[in-house]
């Protein structure tokens, strides 16, 4: 009845048996016994994350009241399952965590975050944008094709990789982009990396 229980498991089954077995013997029933021990065993796995959400939590927001944080941690439990998403709600706090603490719940945590990023992808794209129109008003006497317009913006995106450093090189293309002669060997690597 127990033989796919883990260690952990059984630690539990044999720490908590009072609770989980009868009193009388005959009482005994294998399946109800196995339902509590898993029950027991999810409960103590939803206490431990919730304690490292409280402290995760506690951790970035020192001033905060503990019933605050408590409330918040398990409410991020429950409705966040996602361990990615939890992630991302502190490493884009400022941007996650606008309101007081106590205010917040996961649904706000969650439509916050999806401002944000909603927000950083329009900010891209009108950093690529942006580059794209740098390039063409460098060339703007030779007219290049639109397809090779595309072409030398999405390479150079692809090396350039995070947003500021394509914003800061769409700035100053002018000290880094080749001559229109030399274009037909485009080494978007060897510009990005000067």
């Amino acid at each position: 009845c127990l033989k796919d229980c883990n260690s952990k498991m059984l630690k539990k089954l044999h720490r908590n048996c009072q609770m989980l077995f009868p009193v009388k013997f005959h009482q005994i029933d294998p399946r109800v016994i196995r339902e509590k021990l898993f029950k027991l065993y999810d409960e103590g796995v939803a206490r431990e994350d919730i304690a490292q959400l409280q402290l995760r939590i506690k951790s970035h927001f020192l001033d905060e009241p503990l019933d605050v944080v408590v409330r918040l941690a398990t409410d991020i439990f429950h409705y966040v399952h996602s361990q990615e998403t939890v992630d991302q709600f502190f490493r884009y706090k400022s941007h996650v965590f606008k309101e007081a603490l106590s205010s917040l719940d996961a649904q706000k945590l969650m439509r916050n975050l999806a401002e944000y990023k909603e927000f950083k992808r329009v900010e891209r794209l009108e950093t690529i944008e942006f580059l794209k129109q740098q390039i063409d008003q460098l060339y703007v006497d030779e007219k290049i094709k639109e397809e090779k317009l595309r072409e030398y913006t999405e390479s150079l995106v692809a090396e350039l990789r995070r947003t500021s450093f394509i914003k800061l090189f769409a700035e100053n293309l002018a000290a880094f982009m080749p001559k229109y002669n030399e274009l037909k060997h485009f080494n978007a690597p060897r510009i990005a990396s000067a």
